[in-house]
C-alpha cells in the first residue's frame, strides 16, 4: 500500500525598507516680517514654497532598490490648529489659495504675521503588497515669522538748532509748535502705533522732566501706547513753546520704538531759543514845556520806543522808566527830585525854577523787562492765584541793580 506525504514550505519575505522625506523647495518655513513696513522675507504671496513629501523603498523580495514609490502612496495635508484640530487641505487652486495641493505636494502662498504660527500636517499610506496591509508616515511642520527690523533711526525737529525769539517782533504769535519726525532708514514712521517722544529741559547740569512751573512750555502731546502689553501715556510728537516765557531754553527731544528700547535705538536732538531784544532804541523828549516861558506852568518829558527806526505802540510792555529832575549848572546837579516810574514825568514850574544858568533837564533810566517768569514773594516762594490753582506769572526787570 503506498503512501502520498506532503509538507508545507512557508515564504518569507524580507521587511522592506523605506526612506521617508518632505523637501521644502523655493523657500524656508520660517520667515521675517519688517514691523515698520510690515513686508516679509522671504514674501510667499509672490515666492511660494512647496512641500514635497518622498518615499524610497528598498524591496529586498523583488529586487527593487531606493525606488521613488510617492506616486502609489496616498497622501493627504492638514491645517492644525493651536488646540491639535485638524482641518484638510482641498483647494487645487495653486495661484490664488494660500494652501492648495499639486499632486502629491503641498503649495503655500501664505505670509505668517510675526509672533504668530501655523502648523500643517501630512499623511502618507503606502500599500505594502508583500503584507498587504498599509504603512503610515507622517511628518508635521511650524509656519513662524520673526520680527524683524531693519532700523537705522533718525530723528529730526522743525526748528533751527539755535533759535532766537524778539519779543519786538512777536506780534500775536506768542506760541510756537515744535514738531518732531523720527525715521527708520528713509521711511518716515512718527505717527507708528510703538514709537515714544521724550521732552525734556536743560536744568543747568543735566536735562530732567518738564514740569508745571516750566512756563515756558505750554503743553506737550500724548498719547497712549502699548508697551509689554500694557497701554501706557506716554509723551507724542509735538511741544508748545509759549515764547514771551523764554529767556534761554534748552530743550531735548528723544525717540525710539517701544519693542526696540535699546540704547542705540534711541535718538535725540536738541534746540536752543534765546530771548535777544534786536534793534530797540529807547529814546525821552520833553514833549511839553520845552521852551519855558512867562505863562508855562509845567514841563513833561515822555519815553519812547524805536525798533529798527519804527516806532513802538506800547514802548512798556518792554521797558520801565524811572524818572528823575534836576537843574544842571555846568556839571552840577542841583535840586535833584525822584519823579517815580512811568512812561512820562512832569516837573512843576516851581521845580524848573527861572534861572537860565540852571538847565531844567529829565533823566530817564529805562530799564528792559525780562521774559513772563513765575513771581516769587519775599521769601522766595512761587506766588499762586487766590484760588492755588494757577501759577502766576510776570515780568522782571532785568537789570536789578535799580534802588
Amino acid at each position: 500500500m503506498s503512501q502520498i506525504l506532503s509538507d508545507e514550505a512557508v515564504i518569507l519575505y524580507d521587511p522592506i525598507q523605506t526612506t521617508f522625506d518632505v523637501h521644502v523647495i523655493g523657500g524656508s518655513i520660517t520667515q521675517q516680517q519688517d514691523m515698520f513696513t510690515g513686508q516679509y522675507d522671504p514674501d510667499r504671496s509672490r515666492f511660494p514654497i512647496m512641500l514635497v513629501p518622498s518615499l524610497l523603498v528598498t524591496d529586498p523580495n523583488t529586487g527593487r532598490k531606493g525606488v521613488e514609490d510617492i506616486d502609489l502612496c496616498l497622501v493627504n495635508w492638514y491645517l492644525v490648529a493651536a488646540n491639535g484640530t485638524e482641518t484638510e487641505i482641498t483647494s487645487t487652486d495653486t495661484i490664488n489659495d494660500d494652501y492648495a495641493i499639486d499632486g502629491k505636494s503641498l503649495v503655500i502662498h501664505a505670509n505668517i504675521a510675526a509672533g504668530q504660527v501655523q502648523s500643517v500636517a501630512v499623511q502618507v499610506q503606502y500599500p505594502n503588497a508583500s503584507l498587504g496591509n498599509n504603512m503610515k508616515f507622517r511628518r508635521k511642520f511650524t509656519l513662524s515669522t520673526s520680527a524683524m527690523a531693519s532700523f537705522d533711526p533718525m530723528l529730526s525737529l522743525d526748528i533751527p538748532n539755535l533759535a532766537t525769539v524778539n519779543p519786538f517782533h512777536l506780534g500775536d504769535a506768542v506760541t510756537r509748535t515744535v514738531t518732531a519726525s523720527f525715521f527708520a532708514g528713509k521711511q518716515d514712521i512718527s505717527t507708528h502705533a510703538k514709537v515714544v517722544y521724550v521732552w525734556e529741559i536743560w536744568g543747568g547740569s543735566a536735562y530732567r522732566a518738564i514740569t508745571a512751573e516750566d512756563v515756558e512750555v505750554d503743553s506737550v502731546s500724548t498719547r497712549s501706547v502699548v508697551i509689554g502689553g500694557v497701554a501706557t501715556t506716554v509723551q507724542y510728537r509735538t511741544i508748545v513753546l509759549r515764547l514771551e516765557c523764554i529767556k534761554q531754553l534748552k530743550i531735548r527731544c528723544t525717540a525710539y520704538h517701544a519693542d526696540i528700547d535699546a540704547a542705540q535705538f534711541r535718538q535725540s536732538a536738541v534746540f536752543t531759543v534765546d530771548r535777544k531784544m534786536y534793534g530797540a532804541r529807547p529814546m525821552i523828549k520833553v514833549t511839553k514845556g520845552k521852551h519855558v516861558k512867562g505863562d508855562t506852568l509845567e514841563s513833561e518829558a515822555e519815553f519812547s520806543l524805536a525798533v529798527n527806526s519804527n516806532l513802538v505802540d506800547n514802548p512798556m510792555d518792554f521797558f520801565c522808566v524811572r524818572w528823575k529832575f534836576f537843574r544842571l549848572a555846568g556839571t552840577s546837579r542841583q535840586n535833584e527830585v525822584d519823579l517815580g516810574w512811568g512812561q512820562s514825568a512832569v516837573a512843576s514850574r516851581a521845580m524848573i525854577g527861572t534861572d537860565k544858568t540852571k538847565k531844567p533837564t529829565f533823566e530817564g533810566q529805562a530799564y528792559s523787562l525780562g521774559e513772563y517768569a513765575l513771581l516769587e514773594d519775599e521769601n522766595g516762594d512761587i506766588i499762586e492765584d487766590d484760588d492755588s490753582t494757577d501759577l502766576v506769572i510776570g515780568q522782571y526787570l532785568e537789570d536789578k541793580t535799580y534802588s
